[in-house]
Parts: structure tokens; sequence; C-alpha cells
């Protein structure tokens, strides 16, 4: 893992890069760490990139065998609490994915505000036939390509290139490079401020789970917050 700051138009962006094969428990630790940084340090950006290549996959979770330690569990207990944190962010994240990225990858992609993508990317879920439980994934994925398509996916594995994964909905943009479409969104993006992204994931997270009178309130608070008119359009 590569942590790079720079930055673009007066705003400061925060690039994780990532070329392991697996995001272990001490990974796990480093993007907390990376966290606090945003946290705390007045970052405008979060970029999380996984590069991999033809023949391997970058970001996918590790493997157990079932046994009576169940190291697995306390590893996924981490790994939620740290996309909760990351779906909360105060900052515009960003998911950028080149060559063959894993499930845990895409994941992490679900809690953010745009997922980016060079054409070359192909994205590998995993499924129950290879020891791959949904866990979390399941409760974010079907919001994004629906039920049918989660379900089959989930059940029988499913390895997407760029182009059906843009399609379905799991990828927003797609550039021949994932360095030109992550350069040209941060740019798009520049009038949005970090409060603003924030609430619009939140409202959006929740969107399928809240009434319409606390959806109401919350996107009441929201432009309270970000100083928006507190009309509906």
């Amino acid at each position: 893992m590569l942590t790079v700051i720079d930055e673009r138009d007066g705003e400061r962006v925060l690039t994780v890069r990532f070329h392991e094969t697996t995001i272990g428990a001490e990974l796990i630790s480093a993007l907390q760490s990376v966290l606090d940084d945003v946290e705390h340090g007045a970052i405008e950006n979060l970029v999380l990139a996984f590069r991999g290549d033809t023949e391997s996959v970058t970001g996918d979770f590790p493997s157990w065998r079932p046994g009576q330690g169940r190291g697995d569990m306390r590893y996924f207990a981490r790994w939620d609490e740290m996309l909760s944190r990351l779906s909360r962010l105060k900052a515009k994240t960003l998911a950028a994915y080149d060559g063959r990225v894993g499930a845990a990858a895409v994941q992490v992609g679900l809690v953010m505000d745009l997922r980016l993508s060079s054409a070359q990317a192909r994205l590998s879920l995993g499924s129950l036939p290879e020891g791959r439980f949904p866990g979390m994934g399941a409760y974010w994925l079907p919001k994004f390509v629906g039920l049918g398509h989660a379900r089959r996916i989930f059940l029988l594995g499913e390895d997407l290139t760029a182009s059906r994964a843009c399609r379905l909905g799991l990828v927003d943009v797609v550039e021949d490079t994932v360095e030109a479409v992550v350069d040209a969104t941060i740019k798009a993006m520049r009038p949005v401020t970090p409060e603003t992204a924030c609430f619009t994931r939140r409202i959006l997270d929740d969107c399928y789970v809240l009434e319409p009178a606390a959806a109401a309130e919350l996107a009441k608070a929201a432009r309270y917050k970000v100083g928006l008119p507190s009309h509906d359009d």
C-alpha cells in the first residue's frame, strides 16, 4: 500500500494505491490510520486505487478454512467497522479500478461516492461455491445491481468487464486509463464541498430504509449544515 498526497486546484487529494492480492488485518489497520489522517488533516478528496493485472487479483478477501479459532469473525468485524467509517467520511471519496480487482475492492467502492475504472479493468466478485460468503456485501450490492443480478453473482460468481460493470451500476465512469478518469472526476467534482458529498452519501445510503418523514428531517439538517435553501425543488 502506497499513500500519496498532492494538491489539485487548491484542494488536497490523498491517494492510496493498492497492489496487494488480499486486504488482510494489517492492511485494515493501515486503512484505519489513513481515515484518521483524512478526518483530522483537512483532506478534501480520498482516492482508493486498486491496480491488478491480467493474471492476479488485487484487493481480494483473505480465505480461511473453517476451524475452532474463527479468526475470520474478528477480521470481518474490523472490516465492517472500517467500511462504516469510510461511508461517513467528510470528504469526496473515489474508488479506482485498473486490471483485475477482487471482492474487497469492489465492496469498498460500494460505500464511496463514485467508482471509476479504466477500460481494461475486470471486477472479480467471488461466489459462494468459491467459499466467499457475501456478508455485508449482500446489503450493498443489490442497491446497485438489483436483487436478480446480486443473487446470480453471489451464487454463481462472475468476472465483470469495466463496460458491463458500468451498465450494471457497479462502475460510474470508464476512461481509457485510470489516471485520466480520476483526474477528470476530481475536476468535475471541484464545486462540491466535502461536507455536501458526505451528506449526499448518507441520504443515498439510507434511501431504502428511511421513512419519508425521517428522510425529510435528514435532508433539512443537511441543507442547514451546508448553507443551502431549506425549500424543496
